[in-house]
């Protein structure tokens, strides 16, 4: 399963930039960019089925960062979600917020290649362990099943 990228962002400038950056680092993965914060719940709540790293701006219009956060918060999904802060904003308080949120990290644009790349392989290595994991959990309940112990 290839990770998703979902970057929420309402500059179209921005979001080109950070496209461009992630073709940069060549890491293959898809990207899905939506513009508003209620754009960005109506595409998690239709598209549960993987896992995803959110980049997430908090001044959006309309339903902003923060209420997108506080939203996932309360959410269930059958698979892991990473939030990752992409605002132009450095403000102690937001980012001190964002923390209280749960976010993986808070980055102030613009984003590095190097930064974006580090972000993305962390995330790739976390979704590695986590199907490894799986794997020989599903491996060793198998091999204990009474269909096995014939």
């Amino acid at each position: 399963m290839a990770l998703t990228i979902i970057l929420v962002e309402d500059s179209e400038d921005d979001a080109f930039f950070f496209q461009r950056t992630l073709e940069k680092t060549g890491i293959s993965c898809d990207c899905v960019h939506v513009s508003t914060g209620e754009a960005a719940v109506s595409y998690l709540k239709q598209h549960h089925d993987c896992s995803y790293l959110v980049f997430l701006d908090l001044r959006l219009p309309g339903v902003n960062g923060f209420a997108v956060m506080e939203w996932l918060q309360t959410q269930r999904f059958e698979h892991h979600i990473e939030v990752v802060i992409l605002s132009g904003s450095g403000d102690p308080c937001d980012v001190t917020s964002a923390g209280k949120h749960g976010v993986t990290d808070y980055l102030i644009k613009p984003i590095s290649k190097t930064d974006l790349a580090k972000r993305i392989q962390t995330q790739l290595e976390k979704e590695q362990v986590a199907r490894s994991s799986t794997l020989l959990w599903l491996n060793s309940r198998i091999q204990n099943s009474p269909l096995c112990q014939a």
